[in-house]
């Protein structure tokens, strides 16, 4: 009896000694990582055509390597403006120094299986597939110094820019009038942000002089805007408002918000469009404007991170 009691008290204390060693892993695990968050959200495209835009993203990789615990989804990315953002994942990664975070699209199917993975939907309800080639997937790397540490929290944003991603086809043998940009350009239509290192503009626009246009508001960092550069873009015919970090449509109420911006100073600026007989967005004009927020020029703003700057604006000519 008392060699039965040893044994059950041995038996005990092992059982103890290995919940205690488990519990201490789970904390030391926990330790070593930090909360990570992918959100992703949206500038508008200028094509009146497209009624809305869907993409599929099949993976999300950090240096390489794909983040556990996500799930293929598909979603309207276009309504996703105005600092409206979709959750991607939201999980741990590995307390550590980060550099790339790889966007991966599934241009062939759906999250449910359908074809095709990415599509703009016109107006009248078809779907163009936005396959830029026969691959059926699209790796989208974006550089980005992300520090994970334990117990941290990070919230990453990545804005997809649908008016440089998205361009006409002029070869509409496929049966689609809509492409994605090459793989290699996309890098410049989707950019990558701290939210918690971000802020945002926002304010209304009083435009009584073109109120049949549509108004889009580009916010650029202070010094790279060239009014020649877009004049002469506008006039050849190519894509204009390149170097914009974000944009955003002017409402119906006129108002506008341009989101996730990182800390520093923008220059904002603002053009009209008309839609031509196929529906196109055709550009109207490079707008001349004042700023009606007392102590603000529209070519200086300066922007905190976690700061909502309101500048409204009078919009008072025309360039072009």
């Amino acid at each position: 009896m008392k060699n039965r009691t040893i044994v059950l008290t041995a038996i005990l204390a092992l059982l103890a000694f290995t919940m205690v060693r488990c519990s201490s892993d789970d904390v030391e695990k926990e330790a070593e990582t930090g909360q990570v968050s992918f959100k992703i959200t949206d500038s508008p495209s200028d094509d009146a055509n497209i009624s809305g835009t869907f993409i599929t993203v099949s993976d999300i990789k950090v240096d390489g390597k794909s983040v556990e615990g996500f799930a293929k989804q598909s979603f309207e990315i276009s309504a996703l403006q105005n600092g409206n953002t979709r959750t991607l994942f939201a999980g741990h990664l590995k307390a550590n120094s980060y550099s790339k975070i790889t966007l991966v699209l599934d241009m062939a199917t759906d999250a449910s299986g359908n074809a095709p993975g990415c599509y703009a939907l016109d107006t009248s309800g078809k779907k163009h597939s936005l396959a830029a080639s026969s691959e059926a997937t699209m790796e989208i790397d974006l550089q980005k110094d992300m520090q994970v540490s334990a117990a941290s929290q990070n919230n990453i944003v990545i804005d997809f820019d649908l008016r440089k991603a998205v361009v006409r086809q002029t070869d509409t043998s496929t049966g689609s009038n809509y492409s994605f940009v090459a793989q290699a350009d996309m890098k410049t239509a989707v950019r990558v942000a701290d939210e918690n290192k971000t802020g945002s503009l926002k304010g209304k626009v009083n435009n009584t002089l073109f109120t049949g246009k549509k108004v889009v508001v580009y916010a650029y960092k202070k010094g790279t805007f060239s009014t020649y550069t877009e004049l002469a873009a506008a006039l050849s015919g190519k894509a204009m408002f390149g170097k914009a970090v974000t944009s955003a449509s002017v409402g119906q109420d006129g108002n506008y918000h341009l989101a996730f911006l990182e800390e520093g100073e923008y220059e904002v600026y603002l053009a009209s469009y008309g839609a031509d007989s196929s529906g196109k967005m055709q550009f109207h004009g490079l707008l001349t404007a004042t700023s009606l927020t007392a102590e603000t020029v529209l070519d200086k703003i300066a922007l905190s991170a976690n700061a909502t700057v309101t500048v409204n604006i009078n919009v008072t000519g025309i360039l072009l």
